[in-house]
């Protein structure tokens, strides 16, 4: 593996950490984990309802449905919106470094090939990273 790309795998995973800390002290995970109880809760209540035809109760619990879903949606959203910020700042320095680089990768990706940009680099590693890193810590709330 190049310099390169072992540089922004060590930029993806430092700002997965970021991304990771920020959520641990901006969301109340609490909050998030109760409405997430609560929809499943509103989902049996719903379901049942319909099989019921009580088109009305149904309506009333969609609605408790969206009014928990906009509370998780804010407490996630500080996340990106801090996240943001710094992606801002770190995106041009990455650029301005590895415009004309691309990372050769030892197998071919179905429409990338095996000839990618460091976005591209970037974006794969981050999607894994972030996923096995709320695998590995549990993390349910961003």
């Amino acid at each position: 593996m190049s310099n390169a790309a072992l540089e922004i795998l060590a930029v993806t995973f430092l700002l997965n950490l970021l991304q990771v800390t920020i959520g641990y002290f901006l969301i109340n995970r609490k909050k998030v984990e109760e409405a997430r109880d609560r929809l499943q809760e509103i989902r049996e209540e719903m379901l049942k309802a319909q099989k019921e035809g009580k088109a009305v109760e149904s309506e009333k619990l969609v609605n408790e449905m969206l009014k928990l879903n906009n509370e998780i949606m804010k407490e996630t959203m500080k996340v990106s919106l801090v996240t943001i910020f710094v992606i801002a700042i770190v995106f041009p320095m990455l650029k301005t470094r590895y415009t004309n680089t691309m990372i050769q990768l030892p197998f071919s990706l179905p429409v990338l090939g095996n000839s990618l940009s460091w976005f591209w680099w970037y974006l794969i590693t981050f999607m894994m990273v972030s996923t096995l890193t709320r695998k590995i810590l549990n993390i349910k709330y961003i």
